[in-house]
């Protein structure tokens, strides 16, 4: 397909009103692909499974992954048919489009390739969105949570990923040290890293993590009642069961 400059596509999506209009109290706005002709989360899907198999052999979408598959994957092209799990609950509820992805799992399931190999079709197909006016890629910056916290250390800091990385995903939540020390400054490296980029509200963030969120007891006294708040207040959730595939 022939490519288009962000801008250009941004306001011929504008033009024809299908930028999905959202609440007031967030500045995201997604554009509904499907809608537009470019992609759809069935293409999406075959594609990632040639991925995966060309990553990991015998690397299968199946019952244990295939419904948070088909659901990030129609998040990822803006179908507002999502849905995705109440994190107290588990049953199935509506997705939203302008949250970000939590992705829980034991070790081994496929949460990290999961996330990776999503993204990587996000950049593949060009998609984006749009916070405070500008148009931004959708694709995802993969980071693990023990190597930022490492990096605090080493820099003092975790630039750009604090207050410039649109789209973040955090992987390996929950496993990191729970401070680091800079020069004397010490600082529970994540717990800020949350707070700071859903108090900008125009970032999407992404998780995935050994710990549930109906594990609240665990993340609250890891992260504290205002981080935990934002993380569930601000992600669709989904878990990826069975046994270790490594």
């Amino acid at each position: 397909m022939e490519q288009v400059a962000l801008s250009e596509l941004a306001q011929q999506i504008d033009i024809n009103g299908l930028i999905r209009k959202d609440a007031e109290s967030t500045p995201i706005q997604r554009f509904n692909y499907a809608r537009i002709n470019r992609v759809d989360y069935r293409a999406l899907l075959h594609e990632a499974l040639a991925v995966g198999r060309h990553r990991v052999p015998g690397f299968v979408i199946d019952g244990n992954n295939r419904f948070a598959y088909i659901n990030i994957a129609k998040w990822i092209v803006g179908d507002d048919t999502v849905q995705a799990l109440d994190p107290r609950t588990r049953n199935i509820v509506k997705g939203d489009l302008r949250k970000g992805i939590y992705l829980a799992g034991g070790t081994g399931t496929g949460k990290t390739i999961a996330m990776e190999i999503l993204s990587f079709l996000a950049n593949e197909h060009n998609l984006m969105f749009k916070a405070r006016n500008a148009t931004r890629f959708l694709c995802w910056a993969n980071q693990r949570a023990d190597m930022l916290v490492q990096r605090f250390a080493q820099e003092g800091g975790i630039w750009p990923y604090d207050t410039e990385t649109s789209c973040l995903c955090v992987q390996d939540f929950g496993t990191e040290p729970p401070s680091a020390t800079y020069m004397g400054t010490k600082c529970d490296v994540i717990r800020q890293l949350v707070e700071m980029r859903y108090d900008n509200r125009a970032m999407i963030t992404h998780f995935t993590s050994n710990i549930p969120l109906w594990q609240k007891d665990i993340l609250v006294s890891r992260y504290g009642d205002r981080a935990f708040d934002r993380i569930q207040g601000g992600c669709n959730y989904f878990e990826m069961g069975g046994a270790s595939r490594r």
